[in-house]
C-alpha cells in the first residue's frame, strides 16, 4: 500500500469542503452583482435587506467550512505524523544497528516537512488550484474579452511558476542534501566528544561545522532570493492584471456592452482565481522539499512490515550455525577484511556457549550475526528450524553493555510496568538462574552486584 492510499479518505473529505467553499467564496462576487444591476437601479432597500440576510447566513457557512476542512488536514497531520515518526526512527535505528549506510532513507526531519505543509496552507492553495479552470469558465460566461484576459494571465502566473520551479528545484535538492550532511557530521562530533577533547581537536572540529554551515546558509540564500524575487514579481503581475481587467470592463461598460456591476465583479473574481498560485509561488520552497520528502517517505511506507511476517509458534530455543562466513563489507562497506569464516555450531535449548577470543576477533560480530542484525555473506543461522531472519525482533535478544541498569531492568524494558514480570522475563530468557547465582555472590564480590 503506497502513502497515498493510507491518507486518500481525508484528502477525498478535504476535496468534498474545497467544493463548498470555492462555491461560497462566490457570495461577495454575487452580492457585488445584484447591488450594483439591481439594488443601485430600483432604489430597492427590502431586496438590499434580503441581499445582507443571504450574505451573512453564506460567509458564517464558509467561515464553519474553512475551519472544518483546517481541523481535518491539521489532524491528518498529526495521525500521518505518528506513524511515520515510528517508521522513520525504526528505520534509522535499524540502519545504525547494522551499520548500513542509507543516504536515501527518510529522516525525522522529512516527517516533520509532510506534517507542517498537510497541516499549512500549502496544500490548501493545491487543492484549489483547479478552480482556477471554473472561475475562468465564469469569466468567459460575463464576457470573451474579460475571459481571454483572465486566461492570459492564468498562462503568465502558470509560466512563473515553472521558471520557478526549474530555478530553485535543483537548489532546493542540494541545500537539503547539504542540510543532511551538516546534521550527521553535528551528531558525529557529539558521539566522539571525548575523543574530539582528548586530542584538541575542538577548534578544528568547529571550524570543520562552521565551513559546513557557511555553504548551507548560501545554499539557503540563493533558493530564498530566487522565490522571492518570482514571488515580488508575480504580486506585481497580479496588480497589473486587475488593472487591464478594470479597464477592460469599464470598456466594455462604456460601450453598453456590460453593467458596472460585472466590471467589479470579474476583477475580484480575477483575484480569488488567481490567489492559489500565488500561494503557492510564496511556498514553492517548500512544496519542492515536502516533494523530495514525499518521495522518501513513500519508499519508507512501502517497506515490508513485521506484521507481514509469517506467525511463528514460541521458540523453544534450538540454535543452528551453518557454515557461517561474514566480512565487514556485508555490513555496508564497499570493502572488507574476513571476520568468520565456516563458524559451524548447534546448541540445544537451556545450553550456554561461551565463546573467548582475542580483542577484535570476531566475537560481537558474531552474535550481531547470529541474532539477524548483520547478514553473512554464506551460511545461515536457524532458530528452530527457521531463519533467523524470519523471527521477529521481540523472540530475540542480545545484550552487550547497552545500558548501565542491573539485568531486572534490562529485562524490563526499563518500563515501570514492566518491572514486575522482570523476573518471569528473566526466566523466559533462560538467566533466572545467573541472575540467582549473581545476588548470592553478590554478598562477598562487588562485581556481581552490578548485574542485579
Amino acid at each position: 500500500m503506497t502513502l497515498f492510499h493510507a491518507i486518500r479518505r481525508h484528502l477525498w473529505l478535504a476535496v468534498l469542503f474545497g467544493i463548498a467553499s470555492n462555491l461560497l467564496v462566490l457570495t461577495p462576487t454575487l452580492y457585488l452583482l445584484q447591488v450594483y444591476d439591481r439594488v443601485l437601479p430600483s432604489r430597492s432597500l427590502e431586496t438590499l435587506a434580503m441581499l445582507i440576510v443571504f450574505m451573512v447566513i453564506a460567509l458564517a457557512m464558509m467561515m464553519a467550512v474553512d475551519m472544518v476542512r483546517t481541523r481535518l488536514l491539521a489532524d491528518l497531520g498529526r495521525q500521518l505524523a505518528d506513524r511515520l515518526d515510528r517508521l522513520a526512527l525504526a528505520a534509522k535505528i535499524d540502519g545504525q544497528a547494522r551499520r548500513i549506510a542509507q543516504p536515501g532513507l527518510a529522516t525525522l526531519q522529512d516527517v516533520s516537512s509532510l506534517r507542517h505543509f498537510l497541516s499549512g496552507t500549502g496544500l490548501i492553495a493545491l487543492l484549489d488550484l483547479p478552480w482556477l479552470l471554473f472561475y475562468l469558465a465564469l469569466m468567459f460566461a460575463f464576457h470573451w474579452t474579460l475571459g481571454l484576459i483572465a486566461v492570459f494571465s492564468a498562462v503568465l502566473l502558470g509560466g512563473l511558476t515553472l521558471l520557478n520551479d526549474r530555478l530553485t528545484r535543483e537548489r532546493v535538492r542540494l541545500y537539503t542534501g547539504h542540510q543532511r550532511e551538516t546534521e550527521q557530521f553535528l551528531a558525529q562530533i557529539n558521539r566522539n566528544a571525548e575523543i574530539v577533547v582528548a586530542l584538541g581537536m575542538e577548534s578544528a572540529m568547529t571550524d570543520a561545522w562552521s565551513a559546513r554551515r557557511r555553504i548551507d546558509m548560501d545554499a539557503e540564500a540563493a533558493v530564498t532570493g530566487t522565490s522571492s524575487s518570482n514571488r515580488s514579481i508575480s504580486r506585481v503581475l497580479r496588480q497589473w492584471i486587475q488593472v487591464v481587467m478594470m479597464g477592460a470592463g469599464a470598456w466594455l461598460v462604456i460601450n453598453q456592452i456590460a453593467t458596472g456591476g460585472v466590471m467589479l465583479a470579474t476583477t475580484i473574481l480575477l483575484g480569488k482565481a488567481l490567489a492559489p498560485v500565488e500561494q503557492l509561488l510564496g511556498s514553492w520552497k517548500q512544496l519542492v522539499e515536502v516533494r523530495q520528502a514525499w518521495g522518501r517517505l513513500d519508499a519508507l511506507w512501502r517497506r515490508p512490515s513485521a506484521v507481514n511476517r509469517v506467525e511463528l509458534p514460541r521458540p523453544a530455543g534450538r540454535l543452528t550455525v551453518e557454515a557461517l562466513s561474514f566480512s565487514s563489507g556485508s555490513s555496508g562497506n564497499s570493502r572488507g577484511r574476513l571476520l568468520l569464516r565456516n563458524v559451524q555450531f548447534g546448541l540445544q535449548p537451556g545450553h550456554l556457549l561461551v565463546i573467548v577470543g582475542a580483542s577484535a576477533s570476531g566475537k560481537s560480530t558474531l552474535l550481531r550475526v547470529l541474532t539477524g542484525l548483520w547478514a553473512p555473506q554464506v551460511g545461515e543461522v536457524r532458530l528452530d528450524g527457521s531463519s533467523i531472519a524470519q523471527w521477529p525482533r521481540e523472540r530475540l535478544g542480545a545484550l552487550s553493555r547497552l545500558f548501565s541498569s542491573g539485568c531486572r531492568t534490562v529485562c524490563g524494558h526499563g518500563s515501570r510496568e514492566h518491572r514486575a514480570q522482570s523476573q518471569s522475563r528473566c526466566a523466559r530468557f533462560g538467566i533466572y538462574r545467573t541472575c540467582r547465582t549473581a545476588r548470592a555472590r553478590s554478598r562477598t564480590d562487588p562485581w556481581f552486584a552490578q548485574w542485579l
